[in-house]
């Protein structure tokens, strides 16, 4: 590792006249496909490299997963540096720190993506992450290792806001081409400087950005679509390359609308532009021009210029699709654009009536695993905001790595959990917090939807245990897209034999923790047990009919018509019901142990199965563009109408606890299928409840009964069925 004075390296790197060099292109937002800021919050699949405390060290050697090129070399490994680089020279044992004024040896065969005198230590807050991770995402020959700086801090300085603490990410891609990024997030002082670049393995040639030292580029906020990402490539970059980087284009104006058209342009070659001509067409007819001169647009993408066309387009029918071309040609009037495929786009723009005008109901997912110590707070969560929103939120987990897990259900926690509990709003608003999932929900529902969605038939074969159901959706307008229609079965009530980390819920809030709880002594949680035994599980998805988590393609049109029905009928066979059996009562709130010779209720419960049917948008190229439009469910217990019912008799074998305080179980054995009601009455006749009026299936039913809300008292409970009403008593203590 040979010494160079910084001044004498940025001269050398500024120039790359005798060998073939790095170049950058900044690109704010542009993140790697899977890359998210919220995986430092990961409970899995991150692999910590180096850790707090740490200080002028490297990490062990790391091996990247795939062929990646560096400086027309192939590499295999590096090590990472608290000092905010890695090198690939794997045989170094020391980590270099510039010294304060910036100059010093350099380490050689290196990615900056800020190297300056940090350290990694534990902040105020003893839950901050402190550390470097890996991760990779993508698939061959696509694939992508990321290296996430999280928390460094400046060598010796306090750590008192989110400006004294560091936060970025270099991310190598798979293939011979050389490309890597660094990304930098909302974390970090502007006004710190440090070197952000590369060199190669013997220090004869190196990029700076700016040629020297460069200020932390830190993004406006702290969401991904504010990440500055510089994008670096390897070989000549071009003189003139304007990129049109977005346009204002909606997907849908009401007809007659007059159309604005507008964008932003950048410049990804190194020479400015002062001169752009903006063109559309629609339909490919003819094209629309307007020039722009007097430009400032200066290389390296280094900013951006806005722009509305001067011809507004004002055309097209009710219900047409539209394919707008917008591009941008001729950069200083006769320039060469070097790269033609960042030059433009085509929006289908549909023309409709402007009535998109249904109550909208909220599809929520919940990422979640009997494993999952911080979970039970987000299903606490989940409760609440249902019982908030009654029948417009539609709650449903997917459960991950524990015995509840669906193959479909693991599909959408990969596409967007970027830790354990995670909420995905109609698959349109991902809050990593699980404090804001309330709000997110609540502006959610003001939006109106396009579609409502309804399921208009069900039924029920108890002989085969098979459900077939009917969702229908209807549009209020004309709509457009790869428009998807799908199911989900979920069902309430889940519980299974004592087993830790899948039924026997975890939990970090409970006394019994090695924290203590950290929810503290108020959380709703604290005296409940570390393994929660008997946990009642809610909203358990069962299955996804039709075996598509993302909806059935090809049952509504590419353009959808307003006052039409679009409807399939899904199947799902309920499994075999299962008992469990405990061998300690553990009866609380949350968790029910009750043991009646082994025959305590499991899953695969008819009357506790849920039934749901949304319609969504499909994007093949992003699964971050997969929104559901809207949603509706139905319990499958209400279909005796569809049903032959017979007068069947019941009787009532058990009731506890009795006394009861949340909740009771009644244990009722039927002679066959029939449709059967449950009213609970206070002490002077009065009707207090209907807790059940549908379909029970012959034998041993194990029914739960919310007393919660009831006062201390006497209570009698009604079975009714077609031949008659058996009663039993209730005393409720509280």
């Amino acid at each position: 590792m040979k010494k160079i004075i910084l001044p004498v390296l940025a001269l050398l790197m500024s120039s790359s006249a005798f060998a073939q060099n790095y170049y950058h292109v900044k690109k704010e937002g542009v993140n790697p496909t899977g890359y998210t800021n919220g995986k430092v919050s990961a409970t899995s699949g991150n692999s910590i490299i180096l850790n707090k405390a740490s200080n002028d060290v490297l990490s062990a050697a790391q091996t990247i997963p795939f062929t990646f090129n560096f400086y027309g070399t192939a590499v295999s490994s590096y090590k990472a540096s608290d000092n905010g680089y890695i090198t690939f020279n794997t045989s170094g044992t020391a980590s270099v720190a510039p010294s304060s004024s910036l100059s010093g040896a350099d380490p050689n065969n290196a990615i900056y993506a800020f190297w300056k005198d940090f350290e990694l230590k534990a902040a105020p807050n003893a839950n901050f992450p402190v550390q470097v991770f890996t991760y990779n995402t993508g698939t061959a020959p696509n694939r992508r290792h990321i290296i996430q700086y999280f928390g460094l801090s400046a060598k010796g300085g306090t750590i008192a806001s989110n400006a004294d603490v560091n936060a970025f990410a270099i991310v190598l891609y798979e293939g011979t081409s050389g490309r890597f990024d660094i990304i930098y997030n909302g974390f970090g002082n502007a006004g710190s400087t440090g070197i952000i670049g590369c060199e190669n393995t013997d220090g004869s040639t190196g990029y700076t950005v700016g040629g020297s030292v460069s200020n932390l580029k830190v993004a406006s906020d702290y969401s991904d679509a504010k990440n500055v990402v510089l994008q670096f490539n390897y070989g000549t970059q071009p003189s003139l390359d304007p990129a049109l980087l977005s346009t204002n284009l909606n997907r849908f104006y009401k007809v007659g609308e007059s159309v604005s058209i507008g964008g932003t342009v950048a410049n990804y070659g190194k020479s400015p532009i002062t001169d752009l001509k903006i063109n559309y067409s629609i339909d490919g007819g003819a094209t629309k021009t307007y020039t722009m001169s007097s430009l400032s647009l200066m290389g390296n993408g280094d900013n951006t210029i806005g722009f509305t066309h001067n011809i507004p387009w004002t055309s097209g029918l009710v219900g047409t699709l539209s394919a707008v071309r917008v591009w941008v040609t001729e950069p200083n009037v006769s320039g060469t654009d070097a790269d033609l495929t960042n030059s433009e786009t085509t929006v289908s723009i549909l023309r409709n009536k402007g009535t998109s005008i249904v109550e909208r109901n909220v599809l929520f997912e919940e990422a979640t695993g009997g494993w999952c110590g911080y979970c039970p707070d987000g299903h606490l969560i989940m409760k609440d905001v249902v019982d908030q929103n009654p029948g417009r939120v539609i709650p449903v987990m997917h459960h991950n790595a524990d015995v509840m897990s669906t193959t479909e259900g693991d599909k959408i926690n990969t596409a967007y959990a970027g830790g354990y509990p995670d909420g995905f709003i109609d698959r349109t608003v991902f809050p990593a917090n699980r404090g804001t999932w309330a709000a997110e929900i609540s502006n959610r529902l003001t939006i109106d939807a396009p579609v409502k969605v309804t399921i208009t038939a069900k039924n029920f074969n108890p002989t085969t245990r098979t459900i077939v159901f009917r969702v229908t959706a209807r549009f209020s307008d004309y709509w457009a897209g790869d428009i998807r229609i799908g199911a989900i079965v979920s069902e309430d009530e889940v519980r299974g034999n004592v087993n830790q980390n899948n039924w026997s819920q975890h939990s970090y809030y409970s006394k019994f923790h090695s924290s203590g709880g950290v929810g503290g002594a108020s959380h709703p949680l604290y005296n409940e047990l570390e393994y929660m035994d008997g946990y009642r599980h809610q909203h358990v998805t069962r299955g996804f009919p039709g075996s598509s988590a993302w909806g059935l393609a090809s049952i509504i049109p590419d353009v959808a018509e307003p006052d039409i029905d679009y409807t399939y009928d899904f199947t799902y066979v309920v499994g075999a019901e299962t008992k469990v059996s405990y061998t300690k009562d553990n009866n609380t709130e949350y968790c029910s142990t009750i043991d009646d010779a082994g025959n305590n209720y499991g899953w695969n419960k008819v009357p506790f199965i849920n039934l749901i049917g949304f319609v969504a948008e499909y994007d093949g190229a992003n699964v971050n563009n997969r929104p559901i439009l809207n949603a509706g469910s139905t319990r499958l217990w209400n279909i005796a109408s569809s049903l032959e019912e017979t007068a069947a008799k019941a009787s009532i074998n058990a009731v506890y606890p009795n006394p009861a305080k949340d909740y009771a179980n009644i244990k009722i054995n039927l002679t066959e299928n029939t449709n059967v009601k449950i009213e609970v009455f206070n002490a002077v006749g009065q009707l207090v409840s209907v807790e059940q009026d549908g379909m029970m299936e012959a034998g041993d039913n194990n029914f739960l009964i919310n007393t919660s809300d009831l006062a201390t008292g006497i209570y009698t409970i009604n079975v009714s069925t077609a031949n008659g009403i058996t009663s039993t008593k209730l005393n409720v203590v509280k």
